[in-house]
């Protein structure tokens, strides 16, 4: 059985250089795959944000890797550029700040809060581009473009969660926990 051992310098840069090298390959291949299909697709962009978003301890870094998932969404949903990013950014910077000193970084509990990031993204999406103009006369735009993406992005989140939870096992830095020992030889008067 191997023991933890303390990470050196060295091993602590590498794996932080490689776990994000795999988050923003998973960022790109997931774009890739949002842009190629003609069907409706998952929004691949918000689980990943919120995956980062949970397992990384600084809110900024949160909040820019949900500014970056954003503008990937809106690239690749052919949205106003920024809409996805602001509101990305402004969730990624709650859900960070929210499981850092809140919430247990479970399951559960990042089912609960992605569901409901889909569906206030979906509703918003909605109202901004389809129902504020009265584009959606019979429901056909909020079936096909709005609730059949949004279910698709709930089912693929268990996806997300366990890639992104084993890339952090694997390439995230390691807890050092060290323990006090009182020693027997202290006279007491």
């Amino acid at each position: 059985m191997k023991k933890n051992r303390p990470q050196t310098l060295k091993e602590k840069r590498r794996n932080l250089i490689i776990k994000w090298l795999l988050y923003l390959l998973v960022m790109a291949a997931s774009f890739l795959f949002m842009t190629v299909f003609d069907i409706a697709v998952p929004l691949f962009h918000i689980p990943i944000a919120i995956c980062i978003a949970i397992y990384e301890k600084n809110e900024l870094t949160a909040a820019f890797m949900g500014l970056l998932c954003g503008l990937l969404t809106d690239v690749a949903c052919g949205k106003l550029f920024g809409f996805n990013g602001f509101m990305l950014t402004v969730v990624c910077m709650f859900v960070s700040l929210l499981f850092l000193y809140v919430l247990r970084h479970n399951t559960v509990n990042y089912f609960i809060v992605n569901a409901a990031t889909t569906v206030v993204f979906g509703l918003l999406d909605y109202l901004f581009f389809y129902a504020m103009w009265g584009s959606d006369i019979n429901g056909r735009i909020f079936v096909f473009n709005i609730l059949i993406p949004m279910l698709l992005t709930i089912v693929v989140s268990p996806l997300m969660w366990l890639l992104f939870k084993a890339i952090h096992h694997y390439f995230g830095i390691r807890k050092e926990h060290f323990m006090a020992e009182q020693s027997e030889d202290i006279v007491r008067e």
